[in-house]
């Protein structure tokens, strides 16, 4: 009887013990994971020194590249693809390659969104879609092809020139199907954008024909222009004279953001509002290629280190703003969906829309291109392709 309960008391204390060492666990890694979230120097140590973000060229997987021209490589979902003598060839994150596809392009223009790779021949006819590493369909247009644009559920704009008109918009459908084609007889069109439930085409538009220059956004209504093309159009929205519009982009259903030369602008239900002005001359770069956030860059003078570049990220539906501070001046910056990555000359800083780094890249030459998704990165040299796998 004696000896069961002193073995009762060994179990009760054993337990406690173990209690404690959890609570206090526990209680380390809230504390830990708050000052990662709220003090920017630990962050940096945890960053290097436990998480292990930081990776130095030579240390990762590569693709032999033999190509001379670095825009003849992409990356999307979690492939990486090159274009070598008109032959497409998909690789994943280990580098190995899973397909090849031959097409009949040399000088590529690409999309992506979601699974969806889309392809073509700048200023020429052919264009593909692939889902994945599997080819859907190939197709050709009546002129040389301009520009392209793919949405998450497959539907693609092809922007394409024409003898009689300035350009030709043309619409097809996830099976290749072409929808409708829209004309735009003296402006330039700078960029298109569809919806994401494929209800609307926007089309970001120039005229050059005056003294001064004149920007304007159009939306058409799909369903609609599918019989009647020339009561298609539900919008137009037409900017101060003078601003330049350079990039649309739907991050939702309805809701549209236009990159300015001056300015961010939202359009939502049939209103326009501004949502970031570009005028600060310590703005150095500006994107609105992500999910539900727009980001500016700024140079900032710090008397530790001289001059940083500071990530703002600002979340479009509820105005909140993250931001991200890093040595050096940003050379370029490369963004998709939740993923920017800043380009400082011979570091590559990947972090999310939550100001968090992802991995810091050290090179020991300059980087000169860089490829992103969500899944992969490549860094681009001249002879191959480093992989970082996000």
């Amino acid at each position: 009887m004696v000896e069961n309960i002193k073995k009762e008391k060994r179990v009760n204390k054993t337990k406690i013990a173990i209690s404690i060492i959890l609570f206090i666990l526990i209680i380390a890694s809230i504390i830990m994971f708050i000052l990662y979230c709220k003090n920017w120097d630990f962050r940096k140590w945890a960053d290097i020194n436990v998480l292990r973000k930081e990776i130095e060229q030579g240390n990762t997987i590569s693709i032999e590249f033999k190509g001379e021209n670095s825009s003849n490589v992409y990356a999307f979902d979690k492939y990486i693809v090159t274009l070598e003598n008109k032959v497409l060839k998909i690789y994943n994150t280990l580098g190995t390659e899973e397909a090849s596809i031959t097409t009949n392009v040399n000088n590529p223009i690409f999309d992506t969104a979601g699974k969806y790779l889309v392809l073509a021949e700048e200023n020429g006819e052919d264009f593909y879609l692939l889902e994945g590493k599997q080819l859907l369909w190939h197709n050709t247009a009546e002129g040389g092809i301009l520009q392209i644009e793919i949405n998450e559920n497959g539907y693609l704009g092809v922007v394409i020139s024409d003898i009689s008109y300035e350009n030709i918009i043309s619409v097809y459908n996830l099976e290749g199907k072409s929808l409708f084609k829209t004309y735009v007889a003296t402006n330039k069109v700078i960029d298109i954008s569809i919806a994401k439930n494929n209800q609307y085409l926007a089309i970001a538009e120039v005229d050059l024909s005056g003294v001064v220059t004149q920007s304007s956004v159009r939306i058409i209504d799909i369903m609609k222009a599918k019989t009647d093309s020339a009561n298609s159009i539900v919008n137009t929205y037409t900017a101060d004279i003078g601003k330049l519009i350079t990039n649309i982009e739907y991050q939702n259903r309805e809701r549209l953001l236009c990159s300015y030369n001056d300015s961010i602008d939202v359009m939502e239900q049939s209103e326009n509002r501004n949502l970031i002005n570009l005028k600060n001359n310590k703005t150095i770069f500006a994107s609105i290629e992500l999910k539900n956030n727009v980001i500016t860059v700024e140079e900032k003078s710090v008397a530790e280190y001289g001059t940083s570049s500071c990530v703002n990220i600002a979340n479009v539906t509820n105005g909140s703003v993250k931001t991200y501070e890093t040595e050096g001046i940003a050379k370029e910056i490369y963004t998709y969906e939740k993923v920017i990555a800043v380009n400082l000359g011979t570091e590559l800083h990947i972090i999310n829309t939550n100001g968090w780094l992802m991995k810091k890249y050290i090179s020991n030459q300059e980087i000169n291109n860089v490829v992103i998704s969500n899944k992969v990165a490549g860094i681009i040299y001249r002879d191959k392709i480093e992989i970082i796998d996000l």
